[in-house]
């Protein structure tokens, strides 16, 4: 009995295939250490907290925003006031003018 083979462009294309999975495997290898050596390197949230430095910063920061906070319901209030203010005085001019009006049609 003969035993027929493939042809060889089969055998190529399985090579080649094989090689890829290869280079693949590798490059795959590589960006693990790469990962490894930025896990190893990066800041964790732990290790920033630890930092004097960072913290007071944190604490500034936060201590600013609270000030500007309060500085704009300040100003808030004030324009509220200013606004009725405003409103009122239109409305008593309004008043004014209408029974001004009417005086003198009578």
């Amino acid at each position: 009995m003969k035993v027929m083979l493939p042809p060889l462009r089969y055998f190529r294309l399985i090579f080649v295939l094989c090689l890829r999975i290869f280079l693949v495997g590798l490059n795959l290898s590589g960006l693990e250490e790469k990962v490894e050596v930025i896990k190893n390197t990066m800041a964790t949230k732990d290790g920033v907290s630890n930092m004097p430095a960072m913290k007071l910063a944190v604490f500034e920061i936060s201590d600013t925003v609270k000030r500007f906070e309060n500085t704009q319901e300040k100003h808030e209030r004030t324009l509220d006031v200013l606004s009725r203010r405003s409103i009122d005085q239109e409305a008593n001019i309004f008043k004014k003018f209408r029974r001004n009006l009417s005086i003198g049609v009578e």
